[in-house]
């Protein structure tokens, strides 16, 4: 999703009062996981970081 897509989604939002704005499908199933599963998504994001901090393989 672009940056100016996801400007759009939150101006419209806001227009339209909403506390809270997920511009796409993969945001709101991310908001799901997160609340549903906090534990999971803190163990995912942590591995995320280790592995782009590893840097690519070779």
């Amino acid at each position: 999703m672009t940056a100016d897509a996801v400007a759009r989604a939150l101006l419209i939002g806001a227009a339209a009062g909403k506390p809270t704005v997920l511009p796409n499908l993969a945001t709101r199933i991310l908001r799901r996981i997160t609340t549903t599963a906090p534990e999971l998504t803190a163990r995912y994001v942590d591995w995320m970081i280790a592995r782009i901090q590893r840097g690519p393989r070779r």
